[in-house]
């Protein structure tokens, strides 16, 4: 078969694949020959719409933009183009708002009439990397479109905020920290001078005695937000960001290195005042940001050792359905992010 011919079937099949999907058809991610953990995310969650429900127990009926975007992300990083386009287009058929951003949450069949910009931000990043790299016109106009949504009813004040308004008089004035994302930012095309004063955002952000980070930012009155307690999601998000804004800056990094070393692990909520944990879980989607952050400062002697804490939260039970996976065997307590996150760390680059 020539390589023209080969490109021209493989063209032909990808159509069939998005009809098949916007004529809400059963999508069908696939998942053979796959890792463990993938499979067994497509088998638990995968709905026939082609979204993830949010937990096996009480929110099957709830679908995220977040965990869409996770996924899309995971299928780019995997070369899987096919299981792309149906995610791509599930996304599209099932999560757009006429206002072209994304709906947060989708409950049953009833999409929440709002975003969340770190959603919009991280599928505008896959979808222009998909773009780029498979020359997919259709994922450069899908984030084109989210660009054009997010710069009319998410900016204020020339700032993009934490959620949209299609009421520009009526916009929140708030944007967390681990939502300004330099890398996504930067496919808004802001004038030099607006991208400049968003990112002054992340350089400016204190830094409490006990070295954590603000939650938010106030546009109004341009100050920063603790809250009492922190959820280290945020704080490591907001780490990463930091890291491409402020590369120098090792504080909150040294301090979770050494809460590491005296807990043996890292919990997910602390005490802002005092820095000890208030809550004695932890969750694979922190440990999975420790982790990425630990190579973004080149510590191969940390990540180790995150990575097998990590390993250490897994379903252990060889013969239960949810071996290898991040789902309590006896309660199915478990949500879709604290396994996606994981599935994109221990099999990326």
């Amino acid at each position: 078969m020539t390589l023209v011919l080969r490109k021209f079937v493989f063209s032909a099949l990808i159509s069939m694949l998005l009809i098949a999907c916007s004529n809400n058809q059963q999508v069908h991610y696939d998942s053979e020959n796959k890792s463990n953990l993938y499979s067994k995310i497509i088998r638990n969650f995968a709905t026939d719409d082609g979204l993830l429900k949010t937990d096996l127990k009480g929110r099957e009926h709830e679908y995220l933009a977040e965990s869409q975007g996770l996924l899309l992300e995971y299928f780019l990083q995997q070369n899987m183009r096919e299981n792309f386009q149906l995610a791509m287009k599930a996304t599209e058929n099932q999560l757009l708002l006429k206002n072209n951003t994304v709906s947060w949450q989708k409950i049953n069949d009833e999409k929440s009439p709002t975003n969340a910009l770190i959603d919009d931000l991280r599928i505008i990043e896959v979808l222009m990397a998909a773009s780029e790299k498979w020359e997919d016109s259709h994922a450069k106009k899908l984030a084109n479109q989210l660009i054009e949504g997010n710069m009319k009813h998410t900016l204020n004040d020339g700032y993009l905020v934490n959620y949209s308004s299609n009421d520009e008089n009526n916009r929140t004035d708030e944007i967390n920290l681990s939502y300004v994302n330099k890398n996504q930012y930067d496919y808004f095309n802001f004038p030099k001078e607006q991208l400049e004063k968003q990112m002054k955002i992340l350089e400016e952000t204190p830094f409490s005695k006990n070295g954590f980070y603000p939650l938010k930012f106030m546009i109004n009155d341009k100050t920063y937000t603790f809250e009492k307690k922190v959820h280290m999601v945020d704080q490591l998000l907001t780490a990463i960001n930091r890291a491409a804004v402020n590369p120098d800056d090792h504080g909150f990094y040294e301090q979770l290195k050494n809460r590491f070393n005296r807990d043996g692990k890292i919990f997910g909520m602390y005490h802002l005042k005092t820095g000890k944990p208030s809550v004695r879980y932890e969750s694979p989607a922190v440990y999975s940001y420790a982790i990425q952050l630990a190579r973004i400062h080149h510590d191969v002697d940390f990540e180790n050792k995150l990575m097998q804490r990590l390993n250490a939260l897994k379903n252990h039970h060889e013969d239960s359905p949810f071996y290898g996976t991040f789902i309590e065997e006896s309660s199915k307590e478990t949500h879709v992010f604290d396994n996606l996150m994981p599935l994109l760390i221990e099999e990326g680059n």
